[in-house]
């Protein structure tokens, strides 16, 4: 049994609460875990397509069943992607969500700082780690599956409109996939993943791991243990990262060219973000 639909991405763009609603619907099966990145050489690929396969052993007869790789989206980092899904599933359907590709950044760029410590200025950051704006060219990204696949086997949708018009999107969502789209998710008005809601280390974390551990540690008080978490850890919204304003003029003229492109595979009323 293998996958009829992939979400592909993109990080930081809502996929874990797209995740979370599609996984609740009866048609639906959804893999957990949710990332599993088995077209990315180097970490599943190898694993083969029996495991592979195994990780939807469980769907019963759900009419469609996916997984969510944001992964697969981040050419040219983890190249190779459309070519093994290709070959692996030729039919499958892709959903791609979409964001405003600068604050897609800004909030990649505070994942970055609670997961891999990063203590390099976002002014810095956004304008010269390539990653960061790879990412957010959803036009190249689109592209490279577009060699392989006819875009009708593409749906794009913006993390604005699965925000702010859940339920329409979502209704589009499911009968791209083929399942009853008159169902309402029990979770609609949940976000999952919120960057914000992430603890990200202090300096003095970074000084004294121990405190870190000590403040985890349950045989520790909790008066503490709570004392230590406000030393050791804050929690930062991306709309608290200030960007400055010939940085973001730096972005939106490097980012221009690829929104342009991007309308082409999207609906009349798309407004490119004021970008392009």
């Amino acid at each position: 049994m293998l996958p009829t639909f992939l979400i592909i991405g993109a990080m930081k763009a809502g996929t874990t609460s797209l995740h979370a609603y599609l996984q609740g619907h009866p048609d639906v099966f959804m893999s957990e875990p949710k990332e599993l990145e088995f077209f990315i050489e180097g970490k599943n690929w190898d694993r083969g397509i029996e495991w592979y396969e195994s990780c939807f052993a469980s769907s019963g007869g759900a009419t469609a069943r996916g997984e969510a790789s944001t992964s697969y989206t981040k050419h040219p980092f983890f190249p190779g992607v459309p070519e093994r899904i290709k070959q692996v599933l030729p039919d499958v359907r892709m959903a791609y969500v979409v964001r405003h590709p600068i604050r897609r950044m800004v909030s990649q760029y505070v994942h970055h700082v609670a997961e891999y410590g990063e203590r390099k200025p976002a002014s810095e950051v956004l304008v010269k780690n390539p990653m960061l704006f790879a990412l957010s060219d959803y036009a190249a990204q689109i592209e490279r599956y577009l060699e392989f696949f006819p875009r009708e086997q593409m749906l794009i949708v913006t993390s604005e409109n699965l925000h702010d018009h859940r339920i329409d999107t979502l209704r589009t969502i499911f009968t791209f996939l083929g399942v009853d789209d008159r169902w309402t998710p029990p979770n609609l008005d949940q976000e999952l993943h919120r960057t914000e809601d992430k603890p990200t280390p202090t300096i003095l974390a970074d000084r004294i791991p121990a405190l870190r551990r000590l403040a985890d540690r349950r045989s520790t008080p909790r008066p503490i243990a709570r004392r230590l978490r406000r030393l050791t850890t804050r929690h930062t919204a991306p709309e608290s990262v200030a960007v400055p304003a010939e940085v973001e003029a730096e972005l939106r003229e490097r980012l221009r060219p690829s929104v342009e492109r991007l309308r082409a595979y999207m609906p009349p009323d798309f407004d490119g973000w004021g970008i392009g």
